[in-house]
């Protein structure tokens, strides 16, 4: 029998490919590429968790917390990025 607070599957694997697929994009050289993957990526997740509220398969905590982090991933990776740019 399952636990209640254990979601799907699907959810995770997504997390995962979309990983893998960014490390295989920096492997090549694209690390632009590669780092607004996983930016893209963190900010769809924090907007489904903003849309679906409970029903969001992306969940850690509160609402809120969730989509702070999220959204301070997209913009902290984004920001780091364009300052290793201009160095």
């Amino acid at each position: 029998m399952k636990p209640n607070h254990i979601e799907p599957a699907w959810p995770s694997i997504t997390s995962l490919l979309v990983v893998v697929i960014s490390a295989i994009t920096a492997w090549f050289g694209f690390v632009n590429i590669a780092t607004g993957i996983i930016a893209l990526f963190s900010f769809i997740i924090g907007t489904c968790r903003v849309v679906m509220k409970e029903k969001a398969p992306w969940k850690i905590r509160s609402i809120s917390f969730d989509v702070f982090i999220s959204y301070a991933l997209t913009l902290g990776l984004i920001i780091t990025y364009i300052s290793i740019i201009m160095l």
